[in-house]
């Protein structure tokens, strides 16, 4: 009986460390996904008389972020009198009329790499923002964050959002200058 209540013990220790065991290797890995990710915002600027923010974020660390991710961005926006304050909601679908959104533009790309600049773009359709200074917030999934701090301009114009593939079109050089025309590439010997 002795044996048998020694075995019975021994298989549920055993379960409860392999448990724990594996409970460590998980926490291990999340904290070193943590160590390699990194984010910076390296702009933001307003247009459209407060109701756009353009921000551009860099992916500083040295591993890939997933693009599956990208809608889990965390974004916030305050003023910096602490008189106004907003989670942004992501959109998959682009501005929501009368609510404040953001969302990815342009973005096609299978991983988010290392050196690789995201333009998002905030739509503040229910709280447009005025000629103040704003802190903007950012944290992925695994809780990596980063600040920007900026001057609201709502007179300022916002960049076109590309459509379509860029063409070879050559681009006209002026009056008598004639328009260089891309032949073959030399291959080195």
């Amino acid at each position: 009986a002795g044996v048998i209540t020694a075995l019975i013990l021994f298989n549920g220790l055993r379960e409860s460390v392999d448990k724990t065991a594996q409970t460590n290797r998980e926490s291990q890995q999340q904290s070193g996904l943590e160590a390699q990710t990194g984010i910076e915002i390296i702009n933001a600027r307003t247009a459209n008389s407060g109701a756009v923010i353009d921000i551009w974020v860099k992916n500083v660390g040295i591993a890939d972020i997933d693009p599956v991710t990208i809608p889990d961005l965390e974004l916030f926006l305050i003023d910096v009198n602490g008189e106004w304050g907003d989670y942004i909601d992501y959109s998959p679908t682009g501005p929501v009329t009368s609510d404040n959104t953001w969302s990815a533009v342009g973005f096609t790309s299978p991983a988010w790499i290392p050196g690789q600049t995201l333009w998002l773009r905030a739509t503040l359709g229910a709280n447009p923002i005025s000629d103040t200074r704003y802190r903007i917030s950012i944290s992925t999934y695994n809780n990596v964050t980063a600040d920007f701090r900026f001057q609201g301009d709502p007179s300022a114009v916002a960049p076109v959002i590309p459509t379509g593939t860029p063409s070879a079109t050559p681009t006209p050089v002026g009056p008598g200058v004639p328009t260089p025309t891309p032949g073959p590439i030399p291959t080195p010997t």
